[in-house]
């Protein structure tokens, strides 16, 4: 774990380096940042489509950090000993026109489920601006690789490593209510082809977010998967989370 989370450290300040070495004022955040809290109960916990683990209570703390050329986000998540995630990432808007944008990432995954170390590597392009399609949707597509495989103990498809490519579409809404509230719904839609299966998944978010801070919140989601291996198995199942998040 130690070996994992110190190369992708270095990964990751090295690749910071490089990028903010084309000017001083590159070195040093652009904004403030932004750290946000998060707890809550999600219903089951899953990496790279896969159920990994029952549901249970959690706690998570996000950090994003605005620069010249890229920003840098972290964040982690615990639910005690079923799951624990730690991702770092760099990601990037372009506005090319007026009427085209695109939102470049890649980060890093690494997590702990039911004991058993992971560690995930991801790219994603979204097309946050374009014309009159984002009136309608904001489509995306990424890369995910899973550096571990997996483990599937005595089974017959045991450490098998998983890449695949996904394509989805979101769409936020916002709705102000008055002058310290705003309703916010998130609907997606997305698919996943993977080297051992596939996986489907949709849903949305919808949260009250007050003072531009508070946010009580509730999401829904329905996935599915084409693998037959007990409880990695999503066979149509609704998962949904519900919880409070302040963001400073």
């Amino acid at each position: 774990m130690n070996k994992v989370l110190t190369s992708v450290l270095i990964s990751l300040v090295s690749l910071l380096t490089v990028v903010n070495a084309a000017s001083v004022e590159s070195l040093f955040p652009t904004d403030k940042p932004s750290v946000t809290f998060e707890a809550g109960y999600q219903s089951t916990y899953d990496v790279v489509g896969l159920q990994l683990s029952p549901g249970a209570t959690y706690g998570s703390v996000a950090l994003s950090t605005p620069f010249k050329y890229v920003d840098f986000n972290l964040s982690a998540q615990t639910a005690g000993e079923k799951f624990s995630a730690f991702q770092a990432g760099l990601d990037k808007t372009l506005n090319l026109t007026d009427w085209f944008a695109i939102n470049g990432a890649v980060g890093t995954g690494y997590y702990v489920v039911d004991g058993q170390d992971r560690h995930t590597v991801n790219a994603t392009l979204t097309l946050e601006k374009l014309w009159v399609l984002n009136k309608v949707v904001t489509p995306y597509v990424g890369y995910t690789y899973d550096v571990t495989g997996l483990n599937l103990g005595n089974l017959a498809l045991a450490d098998f490593t998983n890449q695949g490519v996904t394509v989805g579409g979101k769409r936020p809404f916002t709705f102000g209510l008055n002058s310290w509230a705003d309703l916010t719904l998130t609907p997606y839609a997305e698919f996943t082809h993977y080297e051992n299966y596939q996986a489907f998944k949709a849903g949305g978010r919808v949260a009250f977010v007050l003072w531009n801070k508070l946010s009580p919140f509730a999401g829904v989601d329905y996935i599915d998967n084409n693998i037959n291996l007990g409880k990695y198995s999503y066979d149509g199942v609704v998962q949904y989370t519900a919880g409070l998040s302040l963001t400073f």
